[in-house]
C-alpha cells in the first residue's frame, strides 16, 4: 500500500460527481482555505486507511477512498466519496457524494449518493456536531465517516424506530456485508479515475482476508463484523464448506437468505480477485455447482427489506428532503429497489 501515496494532486477528474457544477470558481479566501486543507490532509491522514486525491485545475474538487474498519461489517471494503468545496468555504461545509452504485448499505449512506452526516449539515444533529466555520476541517469529515458511519453497529444510526423494532443488528450487519461485497465487485468493474492502482494493491493484499471472512460467516464461526483475519491462514486454500472438525466449532446460526446471497458473491469475488492473486486461479470452478444449487433453491426475500426501505422513503417524503409531489412520492415508494435479500442472480457477472 506504500506504493500508492495517501495524498496527491492529480489532473484527471473526468468522472467526478461535481465536474459539471456551474460554481467551480473559488474566490481567493476559499482557495486559501482549501490550500490549508490540503496541507492538513497531506500530513494527518489515518495511516493506510484513507486516501485522497485533489485536482490541480479544479481546487474545488476532492475525492477520497476510505478502507472499511476491522471489526465492522464493512471491513476490507473500499468506499469512495466525491467532495466539492463551495464558494463560501469554510463558512459552509463541502458537498459530498458517496459512490453507492445504487445500493443502500448504511443508514447514513443513501443509494442516491447522499451522505447523511451532521458535520456536513445534512442531518439535524446537536449544534456542536454540525459544521463550525474556522473549526471544522475536511480531515474531520473523513475521520467521522470512517469511525461514526462505517461502524460495528450501523443499525443504531437508523432514525426510523420501526426499522429498529423490525430487525436486529446482526441481520442488518449480514445485509451490509453482502452489499459491501457487491460494492467491491462494482469498483473492480468500474474503478474511479486515479485509484486503479489502489484497488489493485488493496485487493491483492486483502483477497484472502475477504474470502476467509466469507467462509467464517457462512459456516457460523463468527457473526459478521466480529471476525479478524489471521495472516497465517493465507497458506490455506480458500474454501466454502467447513470440515467435520470445524463443524464442531460452529458458534452462531446463519440466516438462510444471507447464506444463499453470500455464496453467490463469494464466487464472483474469487473470479475477480484471481486477477490479482494467481493462487486463486481455477478455484472458482469448484464453486459452480454449489452456487447453481443455491440460486435454484432460493426463496423470496424477507419482508424486513421491503418495510425497511418503505419506512425510510416515507420518512424522506414527510420531512421534504426530496422535492416531489405526493403522486411522485407514492410512485417512488411503490417502485423502490429492496436492499439486502433481493435480485440473487443479478450480481453474478463474469470478469474478463
Amino acid at each position: 500500500m506504500e506504493q500508492f501515496p495517501q495524498f496527491d494532486v492529480v489532473s484527471d477528474f473526468s468522472d467526478h460527481k461535481f465536474i459539471s457544477t456551474a460554481t467551480s470558481y473559488l474566490p481567493r479566501a476559499a482557495t486559501r482555505a482549501v490550500m490549508k486543507e490540503w496541507k492538513i490532509l497531506e500530513k494527518n491522514l489515518p495511516a493506510g486507511s484513507v486516501f485522497v486525491r485533489a485536482y490541480d485545475s479544479r481546487v474545488d474538487l476532492l475525492r477520497a477512498a476510505i478502507v472499511g474498519p476491522q471489526k465492522t461489517p464493512y471491513h476490507d471494503g473500499l468506499f469512495f466519496f466525491d467532495f466539492q468545496f463551495p464558494p463560501n468555504y469554510p463558512d459552509a461545509p463541502p458537498k459530498a457524494h458517496y459512490w453507492s452504485f445504487g445500493r443502500y448499505l448504511n443508514p447514513n449512506l443513501y443509494e442516491n449518493g447522499l451522505v447523511c452526516l451532521s458535520l456536513l449539515n445534512t442531518w439535524r444533529g446537536p449544534k456542536e456536531t454540525r459544521w463550525q466555520p474556522g473549526v471544522s476541517t475536511m480531515l474531520q469529515v473523513l475521520v467521522s465517516i470512517q469511525a461514526l458511519v462505517l461502524n460495528h453497529a450501523p443499525l443504531h444510526n437508523e432514525p426510523m424506530l420501526l426499522v429498529k423494532l423490525w430487525t436486529t443488528s446482526s441481520t442488518y450487519n449480514d445485509a451490509a456485508f453482502v452489499l459491501s461485497c457487491r460494492t467491491m465487485l462494482s469498483l473492480l468493474r468500474r474503478p474511479p479515475r486515479g485509484f486503479g492502482r489502489l484497488l489493485e494493491h488493496h485487493f491483492r493484499a486483502r483477497a484472502h482476508a475477504i474470502l476467509t471472512a466469507c467462509q467464517v460467516y457462512l459456516n457460523g464461526f463468527a457473526r459478521v463484523g466480529d471476525y479478524e483475519y489471521d495472516e497465517r491462514r493465507r497458506r490455506r486454500a480458500p474454501r466454502l464448506f467447513a470440515s467435520e472438525e470445524e463443524e464442531q466449532q460452529r458458534r452462531v446460526s446463519v440466516n438462510s437468505d444471507f447464506k444463499r446471497l453470500l455464496k453467490i458473491e463469494y464466487k464472483a469475488l474469487v473470479i475477480a480477485f484471481s486477477k490479482y492473486d494467481p493462487s486463486l486461479k481455477g478455484f472458482s470452478d469448484e464453486l459452480e455447482r454449489m452456487v447453481d444449487d443455491a440460486v435454484k433453491s432460493s426463496i423470496p426475500p424477507g419482508i424486513f427489506c421491503s418495510l425497511s426501505l418503505l419506512f425510510r422513503k416515507c420518512w424522506e417524503w414527510m420531512v421534504g428532503w426530496r422535492a416531489c409531489n405526493v403522486g411522485a412520492s407514492v410512485m417512488e415508494i411503490w417502485r423502490f429497489k429492496a436492499v439486502p435479500y433481493v435480485k440473487l442472480k443479478s450480481t453474478v457477472k463474469p470478469f474478463h
